[in-house]
């Protein structure tokens, strides 16, 4: 599924278009991908280097990918010069009786944080998922993460449980994880 174009403004006035990412645009959304696991690894299910073995060809066969699946997309945020800053990516449950849900992850380059870009993400993600058919969405998040915790709970979402060491971390530790869900409106019968 592919989403249009939209104008959005960060707080510091910076202009910024929320849009799928193309297939030409495989190169920018794989340095930002680069960038976010070795700034933000530890909130990340992928080490700093998670993302080094992959081509621009690759990053485009998943991008195409996206776009041909129904209810399931990237949407990126590019700057002026082209650069992507945010991302979301919300996968479709593929199984016809769970084609109402979608699993997605999100996040912004450090430079952009605080400035209502994951918001603005988010929010237009609860739209177009809605309208595609996708009323149930759900996450994961680590317990330590509160700003993103705050941000998914002030849009609807609720705790829905706990996974106890989910994730192996970088000094042998686990990090528990917890399972957010919102619920949309479910279409009327028939």
């Amino acid at each position: 599924m592919i989403l249009g174009p939209t104008p959005f403004t960060l707080k510091d006035g910076t202009p910024l278009t929320l849009r799928s990412p193309l297939e030409a645009d495989a190169a920018a959304v794989l340095a930002y991908a680069q960038a976010m696991l070795r700034e933000s690894h530890a909130n990340m299910n992928h080490g700093p280097t998670g993302f080094d073995g992959l081509s621009v060809a690759d990053e485009a066969r998943i991008l195409a990918e996206a776009a041909a699946t129904p209810g399931a997309f990237f949407l990126s945020a590019f700057d002026a010069a082209g650069r992507v800053v945010g991302n979301l990516s919300l996968m479709r449950a593929k199984l016809p009786k769970l084609a109402h849900s979608g699993q997605f992850g999100m996040g912004c380059l450090a430079t952009h944080h605080g400035q209502g870009l994951g918001r603005a993400l988010l929010a237009r993600t609860i739209a177009e998922a809605q309208a595609a058919g996708v009323w149930r969405l759900q996450l994961q998040v680590r317990t330590y993460n509160a700003p993103a915790i705050a941000l998914y709970e002030s849009l609807g979402f609720t705790r829905a449980g706990t996974l106890h060491a989910h994730c192996l971390l970088e000094d042998g530790g686990f990090a528990d994880e917890y399972v957010y869900e919102r619920l949309g409106e479910p279409p009327s019968p028939g």
